[in-house]
């Protein structure tokens, strides 16, 4: 696939010719994959603009649909709640994409005992990051839900720039709050030095880091170099992470499922966005966990160690056999990997 750097046109048509004759959109896992990285690759070779809209903003729903992503809130969200402790036991948490607000459904219908004495849940959408669903609209739901489980639940957004970050502008006033710092699948589209020597992705690692001072910092990622990789490597990483997760939908929802075409659908968008776009027009820019590992480091960060009830959690959402076959859970490096036969497609790590 080095076409694209030698740029060899014939080579492209045939390799475009190659997939598309192998495509088909109500095929198997593999001849749905066939056409939508056909698409991706007519895409680029056209030249034709990406608007990935729609699909950035069904994001976080369509989240919940892969039994790997799902989990990855499941083992989140208990490692923000046992962040808070008995000294600070009013609980902030920071969120720079709360979406659709059902990762914070989930943890209020699944607060432990002892519980918070009250939930402060801050919508902080920063300028540098385009957000998958308006922040507003999901307070009310949280709140309500929050009185039906008997804790108090505060629901505030703050709109700034990364570099005007600090704890009164997001309101950490309060000396008896834990706070915790969520970034759940945010910072793959926040751009880096390799798009601009501003670098936003890292100023908001270090503002978080060095203004905020969190008791903890939740990181989700999928697990795949879309970002400086060359574009034969990108194209590959592409084809397998999307293939994986074709294969856990149709193991989950079946071949016939509506929603399962619906989320395809998205992904499709997904990866003509990360194929085709280059520079400042591509918007998902996702790194391995060991690229993560080694930008947070530099950031200042460390690593913090998982405690025993965060994989209890998993272990126990997987057996109840809701998840579906196939998933693979892990612990490498310090991160939680969970994904689909032997790929890794998303990791959840913890840092301070």
């Amino acid at each position: 696939m080095y076409w694209a750097e030698e740029g060899d046109p014939d080579f492209a048509s045939a390799v475009l010719a190659h997939l598309t004759s192998a495509a088909d959109p109500r095929g198997d896992p593999e001849q749905r994959l066939a056409h939508h990285m056909s698409s991706a690759l007519l895409s680029r070779l056209s030249a034709e603009p990406i608007d990935i809209g729609t699909s950035h903003s069904l994001q976080h729903h369509h989240h919940h649909a892969f039994p790997s992503f799902d989990l990855c809130f499941v083992a989140a969200n208990r490692a923000i709640l046992d962040s808070s402790s008995k000294a600070r036991p009013n609980l902030h948490i920071v969120d720079f994409d709360v979406g659709d607000g059902a990762q914070y459904v989930s943890l209020i219908e699944s607060l432990p005992h002892p519980r918070p004495s009250s939930i402060t849940i801050t919508a902080c959408a920063v300028s540098e990051l385009p957000q998958s669903h308006p922040p507003e609209t999901v307070g009310d739901r949280l709140v309500s839900l929050g009185e039906r489980a008997g804790v108090a639940v505060r629901f505030n957004v703050v709109r700034c720039k990364a570099s005007e970050l600090d704890r009164k502008a997001v309101g950490l006033n309060d000396e008896e709050e834990t706070v915790a710092v969520n970034f759940a699948y945010a910072l793959q589209r926040v751009a880096d030095e390799s798009v601009t020597t501003e670098n936003p992705r890292d100023v908001l690692l270090r503002r978080v880091r060095g203004e905020l001072r969190p008791d903890v910092v939740v990181l989700v990622e999928e697990n795949l170099n879309t970002n400086t990789a060359p574009f034969a490597v990108r194209f590959g990483e592409v084809m397998g992470h999307v293939g994986s997760v074709f294969g856990s939908l149709e193991a989950r929802m079946g071949k016939e499922s509506a929603e399962r075409e619906r989320v395809e659908e998205w992904l499709g968008r997904r990866a003509r966005d990360m194929v085709a776009a280059e520079g400042p027009n591509r918007v998902c820019r996702c790194e391995v966990f060991g690229k993560w590992r080694a930008r947070l480091g530099m950031a200042g960060y460390r690593q913090r160690q998982f405690g025993p009830g965060v994989a209890e959690s998993v272990q126990e959402r997987i057996g109840s056999g809701l998840v579906g076959p196939g998933l693979t859970f892990k612990e490498m490096d310090g991160g939680l990997c969970f994904g689909w036969g032997d790929r890794v497609l998303t990791v959840v790590s913890t840092w301070h």
